[in-house]
């Protein structure tokens, strides 16, 4: 059993086993709540590819900002564009089966026609948040092991290697280790950094006595994370309480209407 100091958290010496490592990523994967079974999120997206996304052009990206409501519970997923490029469309998941809605509202989705990509696992059109990216987190094949950061005694880095994966060989993982949290999380493709995700140690907050990333950065890079081609910006949304709009139940969602949350996923 993994036994930390609520003070002082998690150190190296404690992970001593697979399964101390498999408890520390879980918390990993959740941190990002786009990886959750079941909730509510209102966010805010800011992707960009290439000159777009130099300091000059940084109107052309606000312009390109899209407001997105997902709904999760269990196999059922709907992402909804609130505004931007693609509203009001929506993409729902429904029995394993994908559908693309022409207009969508909070409870009803029209002109919807099956729709998949083939060989894609974007999470979110038009972004690089991919839903396979923390696969290694659940996989045995990965060997991990830890070691302090240098200068730094409030992190330690993880390092998880498969020589033989066909994405990524190498995972690094910087960890707070107080609240046991990623901060960052760089992925290596035959020897050469691909993809970074960037968390904010002061952006997280605590839902139900779990710490969700309120916002982060995913850059795909080439060797460095300031050499980068593309970049999707994540951005939790405040609702009228002035709280993040992040519901662990959708139920709980003022957003939506409880007697008809189901027809949320039902194709028209």
């Amino acid at each position: 059993m993994l036994t930390t100091n609520p003070l002082l958290g998690v150190e190296c010496k404690e992970l001593r086993t697979a399964n101390h490592y498999k408890k520390l990523f879980q918390k990993t994967k959740t941190a990002n709540p786009l990886n959750l079974d079941r909730f509510s999120l209102f966010f805010e997206i800011s992707p960009c590819e290439g000159d777009g996304c130099k300091s000059e052009n940084r109107l052309l990206r606000i312009k390109n900002q899209e407001a997105i409501h997902i709904i999760k519970m269990g196999e059922n997923q709907r992402i909804h564009f609130i505004s931007g490029s693609n509203a009001p469309q929506c993409f729902i998941r429904n029995q394993s089966k994908d559908y693309k809605c022409i207009s969508c509202s909070e409870s009803r989705n029209e002109n919807c026609r099956s729709y998949k990509i083939e060989g894609s696992d974007t999470l979110i059109k038009g972004t690089n948040i991919d839903s396979s990216d923390f696969d290694f987190l659940e996989n045995d094949q990965y060997k991990s092991s830890c070691s302090p950061v240098a200068n730094n005694k409030d992190y330690l880095l993880i390092e998880s290697s498969n020589p033989q994966a066909n994405l990524w060989q190498k995972v690094e993982i910087y960890f707070e280790k107080k609240r046991e949290l990623p901060i960052l999380i760089r992925f290596f493709h035959k020897g050469a950094l691909a993809k970074v995700y960037r968390f904010y140690p002061q952006s997280y907050i605590l839902v139900k006595g779990h710490w969700y990333s309120a916002q982060f950065r995913v850059r795909s890079v080439n060797v460095s994370e300031t050499r980068y081609f593309f970049e999707t910006s994540f951005k939790l949304l405040i609702n009228k309480k002035n709280q993040h709009h992040l519901y662990l139940e959708p139920e709980e969602d003022p957003m939506l209407n409880v007697k008809e949350l189901n027809g949320a996923f039902q194709i028209n």
